[in-house]
């Protein structure tokens, strides 16, 4: 007997959205999931007309929404605002060691 990898289908959020709103159709009736997808569209309308100035949204209304709010995800993790670069480069002239690089040769994994 060995162990099978099913993948997971490419429109996971998207199946689980339907469910959810078929779930709530069925036991409160259409005005639930419409008010709900309504909410929604109102908060992506609002988030996209945020100034440049302020950065870019945090999208935090939206996982409230949908009920992401308690899940970890990669991006919440890693969002690339801790300025560590993944690769190396040059800035200002001098060489910049990546991310890679760096843990390689604190491990002792790299070129010595």
């Amino acid at each position: 007997m060995s162990l099978r990898i099913v993948p997971q289908p490419g429109h996971w959020t998207a199946t689980q959205q339907a469910l959810k709103s078929q779930l709530l159709r069925r036991n409160y009736g259409i005005a639930e999931p419409l008010r709900r997808d309504m909410e929604l569209a109102m908060v992506r309308k609002a988030d996209s007309f945020r100034p440049s100035v302020l950065g870019p949204a945090s999208g935090v209304h939206e996982e409230i929404l949908t009920g992401r709010d308690t899940l970890v995800s990669w991006e919440d993790v890693y969002a690339g605002q801790d300025g560590v670069k993944l690769g190396g480069g040059v800035e200002g002239g001098q060489s910049v060691m990546g991310w890679h690089a760096e843990f390689e040769h604190k491990v002792g994994m790299g070129r010595q």
